[in-house]
This record gives structure tokens, sequence and C-alpha cells, in this order.
């Protein structure tokens, strides 16, 4: 909390958490791991029908034995930065400690909690297949690194993609210049508005095509193609199959090609608070 409390130093432990995060949904299990301020932090991933649905954590607090490793790591941060070593030296101190033994009973005490969640999740029928943990997307939304033009077209594409939407149609809509839209949106985004719309409804289409109550045509027209080659040739391009032939893998429960969210190409993810314009360079990523 005490570095929370500085909003410069906040960024770190923001990306920190992200980087857990990351390593977290990879992994699909639980890892102990230590921060950039020397604090330990108990990680589990929820995970449910091989999906990872979110991170719990428990912590924060000093592993005893790790103390002068975790002085190390603030000496070297706040040098690095230009924060008070002393006073995030003295805070670390007041940190409450946690031995070695007791980690398999702080260990129950999480399972627990993921195991509850889980129950939940299974017990009320969440779609899961519609979830998405793309903290990158969130994040750029909440910290305003996406702009409200861009966010506005998303918004609008996300709930009308099954009627006749236009690049020209949106810019009016939002007051611009429609080479500007394109350009900003493709900036954002990491591809053009079109190809935005043409994923979502396509992924779309990939849910109803695993049921058998639409045609294949049918199908193309719910989410917004008026013509079924044109359908077919988009969902080909992006998801590697036609979709009689995706509709059949289904069927014959074959393995599919993995599933795509719109955000998943994004330049955006993954996203850096401290780095948020324009593109992300990798090279100044502190994670």
């Amino acid at each position: 909390m005490f570095a929370k409390a500085n909003p410069d130093s906040h960024q770190h432990c923001v990306r920190n958490k992200m980087a857990a995060n990351r390593v977290a949904i990879r992994r699909k299990q639980g890892f102990v791991g230590q921060c950039h301020l020397g604090l330990t932090d108990l990680v589990k991933p929820l995970v449910f029908q091989d999906m990872v649905l979110g991170v719990f954590y428990y912590g924060s607090f000093v592993l005893t034995g790790t103390e002068e490793a975790g002085r190390r790591r603030i000496r070297t941060f706040c040098r690095r930065h230009g924060f008070d070593e002393a006073a995030y030296l003295a805070a670390f101190e007041r940190t409450p400690r946690s031995d070695a033994e007791e980690l398999p009973v702080l260990w129950r005490r999480l399972d627990l909690v993921t195991d509850l969640a889980r129950c939940i999740v299974e017990s009320i029928g969440i779609p899961v297949g519609r979830y998405r943990t793309r903290a990158g997307a969130q994040f750029s939304t909440w910290n305003g690194a996406m702009s409200s033009l861009v966010r506005g077209v998303i918004t609008h594409i996300n709930r009308h993609y099954a009627g006749e939407i236009r690049v020209a149609d949106l810019a009016a809509q939002h007051k611009c210049n429609a080479d500007y839209l394109s350009r900003v949106f493709k900036r954002t985004v990491g591809f053009g508005v079109i190809e935005y719309l043409h994923r979502i409804r396509v992924d779309h289409a990939r849910r109803l095509l695993q049921t058998e109550r639409f045609g294949i045509g049918e199908v193309g027209h719910l989410v917004g193609f008026s013509d079924q080659s044109h359908f077919g040739k988009i969902f080909r391009k992006l998801v590697g199959l036609s979709p009689q032939a995706f509709r059949a893998a289904v069927q014959a429960k074959d393995t599919l090609p993995r599933a795509f969210s719109a955000f998943e190409y994004s330049n955006v993810r993954p996203f850096n608070p401290k780095f948020s314009e324009g593109r992300v360079d990798p090279n100044r990523l502190v994670m």
C-alpha cells in the first residue's frame, strides 16, 4: 500500500501484477512469486474447462529467509527509479512475516477459495466461451490509453455487428473524418475497422455453427454477412476452415483451430500504462 500510494510507483506494481497474471495463465497452475519490492504472494489461477477465468492471490507478506534478497530488490528499484530508499525499507520492515512451514496452510486457504469459485461458475452455467482474460485491452480502456473515439466505435460494432456498418457512417456518427478514424483505430487496436468487424462477426458465427439450429447461410445472415460466399471467404481466412468444415469438425469432435478474441493480435497487449503513447516498445517494458 505504501508503494501504491505514489502514482509513479503504482505503475510498477501494476506491471508486476500483470506479469504474474501472464505466468499464471501460461502455466495454469499455482506458484509462489516475489515482486520487485521483495514481497511474496501465493498465486493460483482459476481454471475451468481448460480456460483461465481469473487469478487469485494470497499475500502480500515477507517470507522468512528472503528478507535480505527483498532489501536488495528494494535498493535496486529505488536507485533505478529515484525513490526514497529509506522510506521503502522502513515499510518493508513493517510488513507481516510468514514462515515456510505456514505455506501449506496458506495454500489450503487459497485452494478453498479457488475451488469455491469454480463450483459457482459451474453451478450457474456461466458461458465461459465468451469470457475474455485480456488484461491489456481492459487496462488500456481503464487508463484512457484508448481514445473515446475508438471506444465508441468498438462499442457500436460490438452491439450492432449484425447490421450494415460502414466506416463513413461511423465517422459521421462520431463527427470526424473517415480517414482519420481508420488511422486512429488501426494505430490503437492493431487492425482496421472492417477487419475488427469481421472478427466480431466470425467469432459469433463460430459459436452459432457449433449448434445445429441454423443452416450455414442462416448463420452468415444472422451475424451480418449478406452474401454467403463472402461469409465463407472471411470465415476461412480467420479460422482456417470453411464454415461447413468447421461444423463437421465440431460434430466429429475433431481438433479445431484455436479460437481468437477480437483483441488477441492487438498491439495494446501486453499493455504498459507508463508507455501508452503509440505502439508499445517491448524493450521498455519493466516486467
